[in-house]
């Protein structure tokens, strides 16, 4: 498995997305069971007590739009971002590089995700 291939799978996991809310100033307890619920920070139409349900097996689940959530679209919505811009501000928390390496007829190329 490449580097780059092993952080984005990194990213997935429950501890990156408790890392990423710690980061933006949320507070979390541990992962001790299966998840952890806490006061949804991202916004909502209604002020309706939505919790954020981070499992144990990297999913997210706001109770308020009652889908799951990758950490991209918690750094979309927390910070509102497009993904382009969620992408680099990820990566820079975890100080992994936003830049993939391509090869075309012209020869290799590194470009921002």
């Amino acid at each position: 498995m490449s580097k780059r291939i092993a952080n984005l799978t990194f990213l997935e996991a429950s501890t990156s997305v408790v890392i990423y809310l710690r980061n933006l100033g949320i507070e979390i307890p541990d992962i001790s069971g299966l998840t952890v619920s806490i006061p949804c920070p991202l916004p909502h139409q209604h002020d309706n007590g939505a919790q954020l349900i981070i499992y144990r097996n990297g999913r997210v689940k706001c109770t308020s739009s009652d889908e799951f959530l990758s950490i991209w679209d918690i750094a979309m919505l927390a910070e509102g971002l497009r993904f382009p811009e969620a992408v680099h501000a990820v990566c820079d928390v975890f100080s992994i590089s936003d830049q993939i390496e391509t090869e075309d007829t012209e020869g290799p190329k590194t470009k921002r995700l």
